[in-house]
């Protein structure tokens, strides 16, 4: 049932007040530390997918250089250790596929457009629910071609997981914390004002104009 604030004592309405300003300053401190998370553990994710495309780029000079599609095939499949790579690719100068490696859980889920898309598009759009990124392969300054790699954000959402279960913890305890910081800061507040009430109401009734409030 819920209780009107001004159905409530003094004590009870200043209590009442802080508590609620207490939890919503814990929520939205709550919200800002998770939206925080999500945006350090994004670009986290993204700086490592930037530095694994460079490495596979170091290596596929080779087999890009002789067009050699088994040792660039073999240089992606690799990455099968890596469980959040679901999708690597090694295009030519003509941006045509060399190699693949394509994680089969990936692809029995994945939006197939995505599979079809090709590398010029891809350098212009933001997918949905993957990270991908494009790296060129140099030699002598000349671009042999480009690696792809995509990362379905599975680490990315573990890691976020795991802090979410931390969250009504903390939510719990700041609102504990403020419950008890209400109780505390009513109890500053309301006795200087209910000595006030106190003596007014004992001028009123006994029409004594000689009573003072005492001294604190």
């Amino acid at each position: 049932m819920i209780i009107k604030l001004s159905n409530l004592s003094l004590r009870g309405q200043l209590t009442s007040i802080g508590l609620f300003s207490g939890a919503l300053v814990a929520l939205i401190i709550v919200a800002l530390i998770g939206f925080m998370q999500y945006q350090y553990s994004h670009d986290d994710a993204k700086n490592q997918l930037q530095a694994l495309s460079k490495l596979i780029a170091a290596q596929s000079t080779a087999s890009l250089a002789f067009h050699d599609p088994n040792s660039a095939l073999e240089n992606l499949n690799s990455l099968s250790v890596k469980s959040e790579i679901v999708l690597a690719r090694i295009y030519d100068s003509e941006d045509q596929l060399l190699a693949e490696y394509l994680k089969p859980s990936f692809a029995d889920e994945v939006d197939q457009e995505i599979l079809t898309m090709s590398l010029e598009r891809m350098q212009s759009q933001i997918l949905d629910n993957v990270l991908h990124h494009i790296e060129a392969v140099y030699l002598e300054d000349k671009i042999l071609g480009h690696v792809l790699l995509m990362d379905d954000n599975s680490l990315l959402r573990k890691r976020l997981e795991k802090r979410l279960i931390f969250t009504p913890f903390i939510l719990i305890f700041a609102t504990f914390l403020a419950f008890l910081l209400a109780v505390r800061s009513q109890r500053i507040i309301s006795q200087p004002i209910l000595e006030i009430t106190k003596v007014m109401q004992e001028v009123s009734d006994k029409k004594n104009y000689h009573l003072r409030i005492s001294g604190r």
